[in-house]
Order: structure tokens, then C-alpha cells, then sequence
């Protein structure tokens, strides 16, 4: 044979080696895409899913909030949802924790302010730290550099990564997106969505501002917030912020609507102080003082509905009360805790160490 055919006949020996070596490699990925697919379909018998190992849970907000959750913070305008979600930056980022919620460890925040003045919002922040104790230097607290935009795509993840932060702070979330508030779908799709992603890509979890409706008789506890009911069903703690005497006075109360994982919690009285922009535990000088002869009307008729659904329907629980006497959480824990008081109610022990209420 001729060097020319030779050299042919080696070229095609190794065409067909390479169209083998494709054809294998194409095979390969076919084979393992079909066992990725299998693993991710095939059903797990309950006694090998028991036995799996579980990771030990991992808290941003002791008992409130684990990583890679969200959380909603609402109150209506000036009640201070934004101040009060800053100071629980800086008792996390301190290692302080807030109003006796353990942070056990500084936690890194970041503050994504996008509603009002950055700098004076920055000012605000500096005189509570001051007033709170807290040293500014070395604290792993942020806020947004100045040429900061918000979105819940783009650059977002990498400005968290950046800091490290494990809570970020989101105010106001319908600046951050624009979606239909009314829209349960629309508010899936293009906020919870894109926000449970972002916790996978950067390990943060998350606390969203958001408004309440305009003050009307008709809208009790959660059904204050303005919005689809997803704002509530869809995130895994909400908490409300109220000033019942006004927001003139003092007096505020941090109320726990839901709480997905952990314990229900009863409201926390708290105080603000203006001067400071600071929020403190109520030391009980409102209650001191008396409620006013408006508010005994309202607590006497509100107990008469209670203790009525309760001797209706012995052995309830306190849910299936608050349900029953339709009142929201705060008012019927303050409504069983005098009934108790009063020595008009008890509990006994109920399943899986429940209480059930019952008349005395």
C-alpha cells in the first residue's frame, strides 16, 4: 500500500475511534441523567426517611425564625415597623438578642432601606446604637451603599454575600418588586419565589416590611394587613406592631399573628421612647394608670363573649376559642389571662401536652 492510502486509513481509523469515544460519552450522560432523575422521583420508604440524619436547627431569632426563612414585621404608617426592625439589627448583630429573644451568637444584618432618606434613616440608626449601648465600630450591621437600587434579582445576592449577612431586612417590600399586592399568584411568583432562592443561593433569611390597611372596625388582627392573605400564608413568622392609645403615646404592642416554627408567644408591651428612637420592654405604668372607662366596656363585653363560647363548648382549646368568640390573639390571651385571674376559667391537660380551657 501507498504512503497516501496509508496515511487514509490511519485518519479514518481514528474518525471512527472518535465517533466511538462520542458516541460512549453521550451514552454516559444519558445513563447518569436518567439516575439523577430517578433519585430525585423515587418515593422514600418512611423507615429509611426516619433514619436519615437531620441537621440540628439553626435559629436567626431564637424560637421565632430559622436561617432561610422569612419573616413579615407590620404596622401601619408611623408606628415605627422600620425603627423597630432596626434595633432587632443591632441586638442580633451585637449578640444581644431583643426584648429576651437569644441571638447566642452576633448575627450579621444587612438593611435594605428603600423607602425615605438613606442618610437620615443612617442618623436614626447612630443615635439608637448610642442610646442602646451598642458600639457602631466592628458591628456586623449593614445598610445599602449609596448607589443601591432595589430589586430581588441583579446584584442582591452578591450585596448579601458581600457582608455575610444572615438576616436582611427589606423595607418596604412592595418597593422591592413590582407585583399586585391583592394577587396571591403574583405575590408567589415574584416575591416569595425569588426570595426563597435567594435564602438557597446566600444562607440568609429574611424580614419584610410591610403596611396595614387604613384603621377600620371591620379588620381585626391579621386581616389589618394590607394585601393578598399570602403576605401571612406564605412567610413563616408575622409579627404586627400596634400603638393602641395612639401613635402620639408611648405605648406599643408587638403582637405574634403566626409563628410557623416554634411556639405561639403572647404579645410583648413595649415602650418608645422618641427622643432616642428606641424601643424598651413596658415596665406596667400604662396599666398602672387604669385603662380608661371606654376600654373596662370593651374588656368586660369581650370576657362575656369568651367565658360564654367556653361554657358552650367545655374543653376547648385556645385557638378554638379565639375562633369562636371572633376576636383576634391578643385580645382573647388578655381576655383568658383576666377570666383566669377572676378564678371564671381553668385548664386541664390535653393531648400531646396541649391545654384545654374549660369553666370554672
Amino acid at each position: 500500500m501507498s504512503e497516501p492510502g496509508i496515511l487514509d486509513k490511519l485518519r479514518a481509523e481514528i474518525a471512527e475511534h472518535e465517533r466511538r469515544a462520542e458516541s460512549a460519552r453521550h451514552d454516559l450522560a444519558e445513563l447518569q441523567a436518567t439516575r439523577s432523575d430517578l433519585d430525585d422521583v423515587r418515593p422514600v420508604p418512611i423507615h429509611e426517611a426516619l433514619s436519615e440524619h437531620k441537621p440540628e436547627e439553626e435559629w436567626l431569632i431564637e424560637g421565632l425564625l430559622p436561617v432561610r426563612c422569612i419573616g413579615l414585621l407590620t404596622a401601619e404608617g408611623g408606628v415605627g415597623k422600620s425603627t423597630l426592625a432596626a434595633q432587632i439589627c443591632a441586638g442580633l448583630s451585637a449578640g444581644n438578642g431583643f426584648f429576651g429573644f437569644n441571638a447566642g451568637r452576633p448575627i450579621p444584618t444587612l438593611f435594605l432601606e428603600a423607602e425615605g432618606s438613606r442618610e437620615r434613616f443612617v442618623e436614626r440608626i447612630g443615635v439608637a446604637l448610642v442610646s442602646l449601648g451598642i458600639a457602631s465600630k466592628g458591628l456586623p450591621m449593614f445598610v445599602q451603599p449609596k448607589a443601591w437600587r432595589p430589586s430581588l434579582n441583579g446584584t442582591t445576592a452578591d450585596t448579601i454575600g458581600i457582608c455575610g449577612a444572615k438576616l436582611v431586612v427589606l423595607d418596604t417590600i412592595g418597593l422591592f418588586e413590582k407585583y399586585d399586592e391583592n394577587s396571591a399568584t403574583e405575590f408567589k411568583q415574584l416575591v416569595i419565589g425569588p426570595l426563597r432562592r435567594l435564602a438557597e443561593k446566600t444562607g440568609a433569611g429574611f424580614l419584610l416590611i410591610h403596611h396595614e390597611g387604613k384603621p377600620s372596625e371591620m379588620r381585626k388582627g391579621r386581616h389589618k394587613i394590607r394585601g393578598t392573605s399570602a403576605f401571612v400564608d406564605d412567610t413563616d413568622l408575622t409579627i404586627r406592631l400596634e400603638a393602641p392609645d395612639g401613635q402620639r403615646a408611648a405605648y406599643r404592642q408587638m403582637i405574634f399573628e403566626k409563628i410557623r416554627h416554634g411556639q405561639p408567644q403572647e404579645p410583648i408591651d413595649l415602650s418608645y421612647d422618641f427622643s432616642t428612637a428606641t424601643f424598651s420592654r413596658d415596665d406596667g405604668g400604662r396599666e398602672a394608670a387604669g385603662p380608661s372607662e371606654g376600654e373596662c366596656r370593651k374588656r368586660e363585653a369581650t370576657d362575656a363573649r369568651v367565658l360564654s363560647v367556653i361554657k358552650n363548648t367545655p374543653r376547648m382549646s385556645g385557638r378554638q376559642i379565639r375562633l369562636a368568640a371572633n376576636i383576634n390573639t391578643s385580645e382573647c390571651s388578655s381576655s383568658m389571662r383576666r377570666l383566669q385571674d377572676g378564678k371564671r376559667i381553668a385548664f386541664e391537660p390535653g393531648p400531646k401536652n396541649s391545654m384545654l380551657w374549660i369553666a370554672i
